[in-house]
């Protein structure tokens, strides 16, 4: 029922697409920390959670690779891993994602949920909400025009059933206006999306 709610109050308003102001991001990334041979204690890189999520990968020789991401785009790669870099990892460096940004469908994806935009990046909490929700794995940064942009899933322009249930984990984690940002542009003509709980306080 709730997320039946969050689909009509996000089909309340229209939002047209401007090509002009989008950032046209091209993959996602995350940055490869280390690759721990045997047991260790999570707690080693408690220093990089305020940056990402991290994730442990364990690979089929026996290592398990430690990972700090999403991020959406190379220049808010780059710009995390010197923050990383200055905390004392040296040897981290950035993994292209080969993930494209396509549906199942074979329809573009172009739209993400913000949900917050800060100056100081620091999203412990954040992480938290979203790993009891699971939904940690489609949480993601960008950086532009001087603010780490927050959000949630990569989508088609018009999906707003996907939409509606990101919008409940962001409010879940404390962030009640959220707003579709378009993230790409879309190789067709552009679209009008379905948005909704536009808010200027998330979007700077």
């Amino acid at each position: 029922m709730r997320v039946l709610l969050m689909i009509t109050t996000l089909c309340t308003c229209l939002l047209v697409a401007n090509r002009g102001n989008t950032q046209s991001i091209k993959t996602t990334y995350k940055i490869r920390i280390a690759a721990m041979s045997q047991a260790f204690d999570k707690a080693m890189f408690s220093n990089l959670k305020e940056l990402g999520v991290l994730m442990y990968e364990p690979a089929d020789n026996g290592y398990t690779r430690v990972y700090l991401g999403m991020y959406m785009g190379k220049t808010t790669a780059k710009r995390i891993l010197s923050k990383v870099k200055h905390r004392g990892y040296k040897t981290a460096y950035l993994v292209q994602d080969t993930y494209i940004f396509q549906s199942v469908d074979n329809e573009e994806l172009t739209h993400t949920l913000q949900f917050s935009a800060v100056k100081r990046l620091n999203v412990v909490k954040v992480v938290e909400s979203l790993r009891r929700s699971g939904m940690h794995e489609d949480f993601y940064i960008w950086y532009n025009r001087g603010y780490y942009r927050l959000s949630l899933g990569l989508l088609v322009a018009d999906n707003i059933e996907a939409a509606a249930i990101f919008k409940t984990a962001a409010v879940s984690a404390g962030y009640e206006a959220s707003l579709l940002r378009q993230f790409r542009e879309p190789t067709k003509e552009p679209v009008v999306i379905e948005a909704g709980t536009l808010n200027d306080a998330v979007k700077p």
